[in-house]
């Protein structure tokens, strides 16, 4: 109705595919230690694949992201090999016309190579997603904002482009490339009075509803009594 086009992405898997409290699991990542994780994480692809199918939902899901940030401790060929099923899973339920997107794992230059020139499977309509973030480790938290700039404008734009590129001059393969996720924020927290205010709103929220809950149990219970005082009795004696 309003012409809106969705890309999706898994963003959890079993076994956890990054340790990140956003894969469903936060500390080890576990998921490619177990081949059921892989099977249960291809069978999940398949079942929203075709829930877009039957539900006719193709005009608006344009994109499907195969597994989001895997971390890079991943097994690489493992990675590379799910990554290879579960396209030919979108492409049977879905077609072509889908663009199918891949996590960097976060070495983008490890990629310069894969779904190019056949290699290790035809591959068309395919992109590279990386994530940039500078609000999650210490010594990026403690940078200025000049410092922030210069981070993203060398650092993070020569990071980038390691993928995906072949030959002398370079030309891009097939493997497209765009930045799925980004942020300004220089924290998490982004200050401690920030950090304060949350807490007193999540505070007033819960007093709130306790108060709320409490006095419809008070006006229940009133009520109950009401009904019982008013009841009457009617005796007949023969």
């Amino acid at each position: 109705e309003h012409r809106l086009t969705v890309w999706l992405d898994l963003h959890a898997a079993p076994g956890s595919q990054n340790g990140f409290d956003n894969s469903g699991h936060l500390g080890k990542a576990e998921w490619d230690t177990d081949m059921r994780n892989v099977n249960r994480t291809l069978y999940a692809i398949e079942w929203l694949a075709n829930r877009i199918n039957d539900d006719n939902l193709r005009d608006a899901v344009t994109g499907f992201g195969l597994l989001n940030e895997p971390d890079q401790h991943v097994n690489y060929w493992r990675m590379l090999e799910y990554y290879n099923h579960a396209y030919g899973i979108i492409r049977g339920a879905l077609g072509d016309g889908v663009a199918v997107y891949i996590g960097d794992m976060f070495n983008p230059q490890s990629f310069n190579w894969f779904w190019h020139d056949g290699n290790p499977i035809e591959a068309t309509n395919v992109y590279l997603d990386s994530h940039i973030y500078a609000c999650f480790v210490d010594d990026l938290k403690a940078m200025t904002p000049k410092q922030h700039i210069t981070q993203v404008c060398r650092f993070e734009r020569g990071h980038i482009n390691q993928c995906c590129w072949d030959g002398l001059p370079p030309a891009p393969t097939e493997l497209g490339r765009f930045v799925g996720e980004w942020t300004a924020a220089f924290d998490r927290t982004p200050s401690p009075e920030l950090e304060r205010a949350y807490e007193q709103r999540a505070l007033k929220y819960v007093f709130e509803e306790h108060a709320s809950s409490a006095a419809l149990a008070a006006g229940s219970s009133a009520s109950k009594k009401k009904t019982t005082s008013t009841t009457t009795t009617t005796t007949t004696t023969t």
